[in-house]
C-alpha cells in the first residue's frame, strides 16, 4: 500500500519570525511551528531543556504519603520489597529504588516476576510470597494500578502497599498506603506522562529530600539523582513515552550522561553497543542498541539478569553479564523472525479484506517475544494486533494498536472474556483462558470492525516541509540537533524535495543487496541518499528516469572523525 503523504504548509512569514527570534534558520523555526511551539518563550526553553523545570515530586498526588512512608521503614529497619515489571522499564525502576534504599541502609531487595510463569504485574501468589519472608512494606515500580484484588490480599496479610505506576487506572484504585500514579483522575500532577521510572525518580528525590531533612537534598544523594537520571532516561525512551515536557528534560539529560556512565552496568551495555563511536548517544542508540538488550534478559530468561548488571559494582562482573545479555538478544531476534514469519503465513488476504484487526495464538511461540511481532504486525497491516502464546490452558497475550483505537479502551469493552488485561493507548498486555480465546477473539474482531474506518488504517507519513536540496547543509543539521531527542511526541524532521534527478549508478549494500546507496541532485546540490531495505528500487534508479520527489530525513553521518551530510530515504514519488 503507498504512503499518504502528508506535506505541511509552510509559514514563511511565522517560521522567518520566529527563526529571527531565536537565532535559528526558518527551517528550524518551521519545525518548532509544527510542533505547536509558535511562542517564543516556550520554543526557547524546548531548545535549551533545564533541570530546574521538573516539577516538585510533592505535588504529585500519594507522593509524600509514599515517601514518609519509605522514610519511616528505611529508620525503623523494616524489610522492604520493591516490586517491580520485567522490562526496561520496571527494572530500570526497580534499579534507581533498590540502589538509593541499600545507600540509605534499608533492608531492602527486589522482586521481578518471571515473564513465562507468573505473567505481568502484581500477583496474589507473589504477595503471599512476600509475606512469608518477613516484609512489612512493598513497594512497587511500574505496575500495580489495577492490582485491585492483590492489594487486598496483601492488606489481609499485614503488609503495607505502596503503589507507583502510570499505566490508565482501572475504575477501582487499589486500597494501599499510597497511590502514586499522574493518571490517578484526582492527581494534580500537570505533567502526565512520565514513565514508571520517572516516577521512580520523583520518589528517590521525595525520599532524599526526607534522608536530608530539608528540601535541598544532601550532595552525596544529588549525585545519585543526577545518575539516576540515566535510567530514567532510558526507560522513557524504551517505554516510547513522548519526549515533551518533563520527559523531554529526562531524556535529554540521561541521554548526556550516557556518554559516559558512572554506573558500571550501564558503561558495559554501552560498550558492548558501540554507542558513542560514531557521536553522541541518541534516543536511536537506546531505542535499538541499549534497550533490547535489557529486554532480552525478561524475554528469554529472568530480568533479574538485568538489574543485576545494574546493581553490581564490579565493572567485571558487569562486563559478563553485558555479553550474555547481547547473546540473548541475539536469540530473541532469532525466536522474533521465525514467528513474524508463521504470523504473516497465517495471515489470509481475505481476513484482511474483511476484518479490521488481527488476532492469533499459537502454543510454540515465545511469550517473551510475541509483543515485537505484535507491533512489527501491526506497523505493516496498519490495524491492531492481539497475539497470544498459549501454555497449559492459559494464554498470555501482548497487543499493539493504531493511532485510530486505543487499545486499553478496547480491552475494557471485550474485558468479561480475559482473566486481566492492562496497559496503554497503543500496547496492552492480557491474560485469558484457552477455551475463552475464540470467543474473545469473536468479540474484539468486531469491537474493531465498529470502530475502525478505513481512513484509519492508510499507512501515512507526515512530512514537515518541502526544502531545497542547497538549503541541506551542515549548518542546518547542526541546528536541528538542538530539536533532539527525537522519538513520540517529537519526530525525526522528515523533508520532501522534488525535481531530483540521479547522478550515476545507485549502489547496492547490504550481505543481500537489501539496501540502496545514490547521489540525488537538484541544480548545483548534489547530496549521498541511502534507501534502507528498499533494493527493489534499484531498477527504477538506475534507468535514469527524468526527476522525482524524495522525502527524507537529512542526518549528519559521523565516520572516524569525519562527517557528512546524508539523506535517508524514507519514500519516493516518481512522476
Amino acid at each position: 500500500m503507498p504512503l499518504v503523504w502528508n506535506v505541511r504548509d509552510r509559514d514563511l512569514e511565522a517560521s522567518h519570525e520566529l527563526g529571527r527570534r531565536l537565532g535559528v534558520s526558518s527551517v528550524t523555526a518551521q519545525i518548532l511551528l509544527n510542533r505547536g511551539l509558535g511562542d517564543p518563550d516556550e520554543a526557547a526553553r524546548f531548545l535549551a531543556p533545564d533541570l530546574l523545570s521538573l516539577g516538585e515530586p510533592e505535588e504529585m498526588a500519594g507522593m509524600v504519603a509514599a515517601a514518609e512512608r519509605i522514610h519511616r521503614a528505611v529508620s525503623s529497619r523494616e524489610r522492604i520489597v520493591v516490586f517491580g515489571d520485567y522490562d526496561v522499564d520496571g527494572v530500570s525502576a526497580s534499579s534507581i529504588l533498590v540502589s538509593l534504599l541499600s545507600r540509605l541502609g534499608a533492608t531492602v531487595e527486589s522482586y521481578l516476576p518471571d515473564r513465562a510463569t507468573e505473567g505481568y504485574g502484581l500477583s496474589r501468589a507473589a504477595v503471599e510470597r512476600i509475606a512469608t519472608k518477613g516484609a512489612s512494606l512493598v513497594v512497587t515500580v511500574d505496575c500495580g494500578i489495577r492490582s485491585v484484588a492483590e492489594a487486598e490480599r496483601a492488606a489481609e496479610l499485614g503488609l503495607d502497599l505502596v503503589v507507583t505506576d502510570h499505566h490508565i487506572p482501572g475504575p477501582e484504585l487499589p486500597r494501599a498506603f499510597a497511590v502514586v500514579n499522574p493518571r490517578r483522575p484526582d492527581c494534580p500532577y500537570p505533567f502526565k506522562h512520565l514513565c514508571g521510572a520517572g516516577i521512580a525518580f520523583k520518589l528517590a528525590w521525595a525520599l532524599a529530600r526526607r534522608v536530608s531533612g530539608k528540601a535541598r537534598v544532601d550532595p552525596e544523594l544529588r549525585d545519585f539523582l543526577v545518575e539516576a537520571l540515566t535510567f530514567a532516561a532510558v526507560a522513557t525512551i524504551a517505554d516510547v513515552l513522548p519526549l515533551v515536557g518533563e520527559n523531554r528534560v529526562i531524556a535529554a539529560f540521561g541521554l548526556k550522561r550516557l556518554a559516559r556512565p558512572a554506573n558500571p552496568g550501564l558503561a558495559a551495555l554501552v560498550e558492548i553497543a558501540g554507542i558513542g563511536r560514531n557521536g553522541p548517544p541518541t534516543a536511536q542508540d537506546v531505542g535499538f542498541g541499549i534497550a533490547p538488550r535489557i529486554n532480552a534478559a525478561g524475554r528469554m530468561g529472568h530480568a533479574s539478569r538485568a538489574l543485576e548488571l545494574f546493581l553490581t559494582t564490579d565493572p567485571a562482573r558487569a562486563r559478563e553479564i553485558a555479553v550474555e545479555l547481547d547473546r540473548a538478544n541475539r536469540e530473541r531476534q532469532r525466536e522474533e523472525r521465525g514467528i513474524f514469519e508463521e504470523a504473516i503465513e497465517r495471515i489470509a488476504p481475505g481476513d484482511l479484506e474483511r476484518e479490521r484487526a488481527i488476532v492469533l495464538a499459537s502454543e510454540t511461540w515465545h511469550r517473551g517475544v510475541i509483543g515485537i511481532v505484535a507491533g512489527r504486525l501491526a506497523e505493516r497491516f496498519r490495524r491492531p494486533v492481539v497475539l497470544v502464546a498459549l501454555s497449559d490452558g492459559l494464554g498470555r497475550g501482548s497487543a499493539r494498536s493504531i493511532p485510530a483505537y486505543h487499545l486499553c479502551d478496547a480491552l475494557d469493552r471485550v474485558g468479561e472474556h480475559m482473566e486481566s488485561h492492562g496497559g496503554h493507548a497503543g500496547a496492552a498486555g492480557l491474560e485469558i483462558r484457552a477455551d475463552r480465546l475464540d470467543r474473545f477473539r469473536v468479540a474484539f474482531l468486531s469491537d474493531a470492525r465498529e470502530r475502525i474506518r478505513p481512513e484509519d488504517m492508510a499507512a501515512e507519513l507526515d512530512i514537515d516541509l518541502e526544502c531545497p536540496l542547497a538549503a541541506v547543509d551542515r549548518r542546518l543539521l547542526a541546528e536541528m540537533e538542538r530539536l533532539a531527542p527525537f522519538g513520540e511526541g517529537n519526530p525525526t524532521p522528515v523533508f520532501v524535495t522534488p525535481d531530483l534527478s540521479v547522478a550515476g549508478l545507485p549502489r547496492r549494500m547490504g550481505d543481500r543487496g537489501q539496501h540502496l546507496s545514490f547521489v540525488v541532485r537538484q541544480g548545483d546540490a548534489s547530496l549521498r541518499a541511502v534507501a534502507f531495505n528498499r533494493g527493489d528500487l534499484y531498477p527504477e534508479f538506475a534507468e535514469g528516469r527524468s526527476t522525482f520527489s524524495l522525502a527524507y530525513t537529512p542526518v549528519l553521518n559521523r565516520f572516524r572523525g569525519s562527517e557528512s551530510v546524508e539523506l535517508h530515504m524514507e519514500d519516493v514519488s516518481f512522476p
